[in-house]
């Protein structure tokens, strides 16, 4: 399995899981609620079953670090290690609770996992996952500049290619008015 093999292997399950368990999701979107801990689970369940993935395991501490990945895997005897982000976002959709959240805190958040990656993974490597939500449909498909925003942050914050994580993201409908963005990237 190539390293292009094991980062669409994690995007794959965890949009198979999003999809699947939208009765799940949308208890957390509507509220604006994260649900990191649970997705862990499901993701360490989903790739567990896979082929090719060996000694899955969650919370492992990153090498000579008492700070722990969310889910480390072996594939073809390379370590990997995986960060998981739910963020939730400040954005106004119908059907969706009006509370405000922090999201430039929330991105924030996602970038220190990604800079945990680039430092803590030293010869394995890094995958950094996260999920935006609630993403009104709106700004996905008519406003994407207040989108476009916070991802180049990211980009920029953390030396990746330019229109990278638009470019792989998959946005997942729970509702005609908004739904989730999912976002997977390796991190070397």
């Amino acid at each position: 399995m190539s390293t292009t093999d094991v980062v669409m292997r994690v995007r794959e399950a965890l949009k198979e899981i999003l999809v699947r368990r939208q009765d799940v999701i949308m208890l957390a979107a509507r509220p604006k609620s994260k649900f990191e801990h649970w997705l862990k689970f499901e993701l360490g369940v989903a790739l567990s079953a896979a082929p090719g993935i060996q000694n899955l395991k969650l919370e492992e501490p990153f090498p000579r670090s008492s700070e722990r990945s969310d889910l480390s895997l072996e594939v073809n005897g390379s370590k990997w290690y995986v960060e998981l982000k739910t963020a939730n976002t400040n954005w106004q959709a119908q059907g969706v609770e009006e509370k405000t959240r922090p999201i430039t805190k929330n991105i924030s958040s996602i970038i220190s996992d990604i800079e945990k990656l680039h430092t803590k993974c030293q010869s394995s490597s890094g995958i950094a996952a996260f999920v935006l939500l609630p993403v009104p449909t709106r700004i996905w498909e008519h406003e994407p500049e207040k989108l476009l925003y916070h991802l180049q942050r990211i980009e920029d914050a953390c030396k990746i290619t330019k229109g990278t994580l638009l470019e792989e993201a998959e946005f997942i409908v729970l509702d005609p008015e908004f739904g989730i963005a999912l976002f997977v990237v390796q991190v070397i």
